[in-house]
């Protein structure tokens, strides 16, 4: 148990930051993580005290000492409120610490001296009143609705403070939320934040104060009522067929069952979404499609964790957790990532990966010159989703921005199956009035292994190919594939959680121009490329680098002279696949006399290409 590591051991554990010495308060003064500094000081360590250690009568007062210490460790430096660095009393920090304090007070009363409880209740008062003025109230953003949720709790649960008082952190909380709530939603009942988690973490808070507004009779009551009905919505839609949340922006992944039984919505068919089918209800639709908010969501089937779902965004709907993203398709099959995003490493913005998650690099989007769009510019109204047909088996919708350097770029993607079986269509169009270079990033899963081709790359997972994309361009391109690369930038990297990062491949498509149309086939079946055992490791492929790379099989020659007859060389040439790789593998003597017939074919395939490239960087070689 995390409270009794910290106990016993001087510990403080968290599942996003690890195992931290509490080395008798001098946490207090470690800023080097700033997520971390922010936890500690925050208090939020002691989130599961007051239901576990301290409502147990046998250990309670002794728990109760040792959390009166730890208050009164950081007090010691900063409780007197001069001392105000921005870790300490960030606002949202200081409204989490006042809602651990609130929830400490009535478990410490009964088990330490009274003048110790008046000392905590006093701290408590004064980091309410800090937050009920307006200087330090951080408005427009969940920090400042934390800061009011922590405000009405206090108004409500601390009955020390004098009824004036309570009255007026109640008004100021309440009128405080309401204009809050009413600018923070979309018209599509979508939480501006750019974030699914936070989405659901704002409707958990509405619950909440949706709760304490109907016991007290509060005319807001309706209003929040009909606020949840609307976000349920995307709620239910945008998580994933496995019960979690798509990396999109600085979404935290883990397992929504807790929220599927916590009732933040009255909807069985959120609870059924979020349990991946285990309780509530399966909603009657597969697809949503929000132009307002800049979404659209489909998945193959309800309750199946092997189901069909992408999820694209063309939207910027506040800076908050704003990430370089418009446009970006994400993209799950058979229970595995297949179009992928980074996700988010941290909030340090000087570490080069932080830096990295933020930018277009990180997400299936347009970079133009070299150059990440910009995290957030205060021009939301440039990137745009427009929704042609929405059907019950997918969608056609086109995204678009302008707030590319010189390039005005739309996406269309249209959703439709064939048979149960998804088929998904991206077209791509990029206009611009000077020449540029331009990079068209798909990220991939950590699970998947490409095989990259002149105008496409196969996706293969345990050996089994899983999805297949090809594009066709009206310019020359160039692809290659990256992965885990940190110079001349970082490229080719997933954060499943904050400050931990894992190689994943990317596949990155080079053109120029000042105009460019690409138009890219996505099949999670019935495959144009025959699958040719390329991701077998137990296959002997190797590669040849002549003037066109190669991938080939070696076959044990079939004459005495060790030349193979001209159609079995024929035949193998066949089964020929192009690769950016430039390994060369040292041949044997076998191989040596095949590769000899194989670089006839190879210069034959050279010469079609030459007749009917479009381009140095596009080879059209049969297959």
């Amino acid at each position: 148990m995390r409270a009794e590591k910290f106990f016993r051991d001087g510990e403080i554990v968290s599942a996003r930051f690890g195992n931290s010495s509490f080395n008798d308060g001098e946490i207090w003064g470690d800023a080097t993580k700033r997520s971390q500094a922010r936890f500690v000081h925050g208090f939020l360590f002691f989130s599961d005290w007051h239901g576990t250690v301290l409502s147990d009568p046998a250990v309670a007062p002794e728990y109760a000492a040792f959390a009166l210490h730890v208050a009164r460790s950081w007090a010691a430096d900063y409780g007197d409120g001069t001392r105000m660095p921005e870790v300490s009393h960030h606002d949202e920090t200081t409204a989490q610490r006042l809602i651990q304090l609130i929830s400490l007070l009535p478990r410490l009363k009964d088990f330490v001296p009274q003048h110790d409880y008046n000392w905590l209740a006093e701290l408590a008062m004064d980091t309410a009143r800090l937050l009920a003025t307006d200087d330090f109230h951080a408005t427009g953003n969940n920090h400042g609705m934390f800061q009011d949720i922590a405000l009405l709790y206090f108004s409500v649960m601390c009955d020390f403070a004098s009824p004036n008082e309570r009255e007026d952190f109640f008004a100021t909380a309440t009128t405080r939320l309401h204009s809050y709530f009413s600018s923070s939603f979309t018209s599509d009942g979508v939480h501006i934040e750019n974030t699914p988690t936070y989405h659901l973490m704002v409707s958990k808070h509405v619950h909440g104060v949706l709760d304490i507004l109907s016991k007290t009779g509060h005319p807001d009551a309706d209003y929040y009522e009909s606020l949840l009905r609307n976000a349920a919505e995307y709620a239910t839609h945008a998580v994933m067929p496995n019960g979690m949340y798509p990396p999109i922006s600085d979404t935290t992944q883990q397992l929504e069952t807790r929220a599927a039984r916590q009732n933040i919505f009255d909807s069985a068919e959120f609870a059924y979404a979020a349990s991946a089918g285990k309780i509530g209800s399966k909603p009657e639709r597969r697809t949503l499609v929000l132009p307002d908010s800049g979404y659209a969501i489909y998945r193959s089937s309800w309750g199946n964790p092997k189901a069909s779902f992408a999820y694209f965004s063309a939207a910027y709907n506040a800076n908050y957790h704003k990430h370089s993203d418009d446009l970006s398709l994400f993209l799950r099959s058979d229970g595995v990532d297949l179009l992928s995003e980074a996700g988010a490493y941290g909030y340090d913005y000087k570490d080069p990966l932080t830096k990295y998650g933020y930018s277009s690099y990180a997400h299936n989007c347009l970079v133009v010159d070299g150059i990440s769009l910009p995290r957030t510019d205060g021009s939301a109204h440039l990137t745009t989703l427009e929704a042609h047909d929405i059907r019950t088996d997918g969608y056609k919708v086109t995204g678009r921005t302008r707030r590319l350097t010189d390039t005005a770029h739309s996406r269309t993607v249209d959703i439709q199956e064939r048979d149960g079986i998804p088929y998904i269509d991206v077209s791509d169009t990029i206009e611009s009035s000077g020449e540029h270079s331009y990079e068209l990033l798909w990220n991939l899963g950590t699970d998947v292994e490409a095989v990259v081709h002149g105008q496409g790359f196969e996706l293969f997972h345990d050996g089994r190919k899983v999805m297949d994309l090809q594009f066709d361009a009206d310019v020359p391109t160039k692809v290659s594939l990256h992965k885990g690369e940190m110079r001349p930038k970082p490229l080719g990297w997933r954060f499943p959680r904050f400050g931990e990062a894992l190689p994943a491949p990317v596949v990155k498509i080079a053109f120029q121009g000042s105009r460019a149309q690409l138009h890219t086939r996505i099949r999670l079946a019935d495959f144009s490329y025959l699958d040719r055992g390329l991701n077998d490791k137990s296959a002997a492929w190797r590669r040849s680098n002549g003037s066109v790379g190669l991938n080939y099989l070696s076959v044990p020659a079939s004459s005495a002279s060790g030349q193979g007859n001209s159609q079995s060389s024929s035949q193998q040439s066949t089964r020929q696949a192009t690769s950016p790789s430039t390994t060369r593998s040292p041949l044997t003597r076998p191989e040596r006399t095949h590769y000899t017939s194989l670089t006839i074919s190879a210069t034959k395939a050279l010469t079609t290409w030459r007749t009917t490239a479009t381009g140095p960087f596009s080879p059209r070689l049969k297959r």
